[in-house]
C-alpha cells in the first residue's frame, strides 16, 4: 500500500511543479500589465500644458490675488529664474463668488518646477517665454465653477517633463485650450493635450 502510494506521489510531482510554474507566470504576467506605459507624445504635452497653467496661477497668486478688481498691471519674478508680467482687467462678482478676468500673461524665460509627485504626470520643470491670453470665469468660492479660455500664437517651453524627466523643448507653439472646472483640455503646438485634477 505504502509503495503503491509512493508511485502515485511521484507521478502527480510533474503536475504539481507544472502548476506553481503556471501560477508563477501568471503574477509575472499582471506585474507587467500595471506597468506605466511610456509617456508619448499626448502624454508629454499635457504635462506641459499643466506646467503652464500652474505658472499662471503662480503668477496670479503672487501679484493679483487679493487685489481689488479693475485694471490690473503687475510685474513678478518666477521661481528660480526669469520674470513675467499680467495685465488686463478683474471685474468682481461676489454673489456669485467669481472673478470675471480678461488678462494676459508676458513669460520672459520664467522658470517654474514643483516638488517630487508621486503621480509622473504632476512632475515638471518648464522654462516659459512668450505671451498667454486668459479670458473668462475664475471661480473664487466653491459656489462658482472656473470657466477659462486660454489661447497663444507662440509659446516658447524648454525643461523636462514626467517622472524620470525627459526633455521638452517646442519653439513657436501655439497654445488654444479651455478650463472647466478642474480639467484643461485643447491643443498644444496643434496636438491634443489635456490633464485633469487642476485647483485654483
Amino acid at each position: 500500500m505504502k509503495a503503491a502510494m509512493r508511485k502515485m506521489h511521484l507521478r502527480r510531482a510533474p503536475e504539481v511543479a507544472g502548476v506553481f510554474l503556471l501560477i508563477a507566470s501568471a503574477g509575472c504576467g499582471s506585474k507587467s500589465s500595471t506597468a506605466l506605459e511610456p509617456c508619448d507624445t499626448e502624454c508629454k504635452d499635457g504635462i506641459a500644458l499643466r506646467a503652464v497653467r500652474e505658472t499662471m496661477r503662480f503668477v496670479y497668486n503672487q501679484k493679483l490675488q487679493g487685489k481689488p478688481a479693475g485694471a490690473q498691471d503687475a510685474g513678478a519674478d518666477c521661481l528660480m529664474m526669469g520674470t513675467a508680467q499680467v495685465f488686463g482687467a478683474g471685474t468682481s462678482n461676489p454673489v456669485q463668488g467669481a472673478t470675471e478676468v480678461d488678462l494676459t500673461y508676458v513669460f520672459d524665460g520664467c522658470h517654474f518646477t514643483v516638488p517630487k509627485n508621486p503621480t509622473r504626470e504632476h512632475n515638471y520643470a518648464m522654462t516659459i517665454t512668450g505671451a498667454v491670453t486668459e479670458k473668462g470665469i475664475l471661480a473664487v468660492q466653491p459656489s462658482s465653477t472656473t470657466s477659462l479660455v486660454l489661447s497663444s500664437q507662440a509659446l516658447s517651453l524648454t525643461g523636462t517633463v514626467s517622472d524620470p524627466p525627459i526633455a521638452y523643448d517646442e519653439t513657436i507653439c501655439p497654445l488654444d485650450a479651455a478650463q472647466n472646472g478642474n480639467n484643461v483640455a485643447g491643443t498644444l503646438c496643434r496636438r491634443t493635450a489635456s490633464f485633469m485634477g487642476f485647483s485654483n
